[in-house]
């Protein structure tokens, strides 16, 4: 499972299920998901869930990645 980050912060990693993929956004509680498309209760982390290629909005996705890291580099 790959993971993304900004020096030891995680920011986000890939991980591939048998019928989807989902993009794990540790901070992702934090996020403000204007878009609606991340999933999950729990404390910290959410999800995107990917069933198909049309599932993937890219500029949707990038302004999630792109505030992840905008907030990891605000807590360094």
């Amino acid at each position: 499972m790959p993971v993304y980050s900004l020096g030891t912060i995680p920011i986000v990693s890939v991980e591939a299920f048998k019928v989807h993929v989902n993009l794990k956004f540790f901070k992702g509680a934090r996020l403000q998901d204007r878009e609606g498309l991340l999933e999950g209760t729990g404390k910290g982390v959410r999800h995107v869930k990917f069933r198909s290629n049309e599932d993937v909005e890219e500029g949707k996705i990038r302004g999630l990645i792109d505030e992840g890291l905008e907030r990891a580099i605000a807590t360094r």
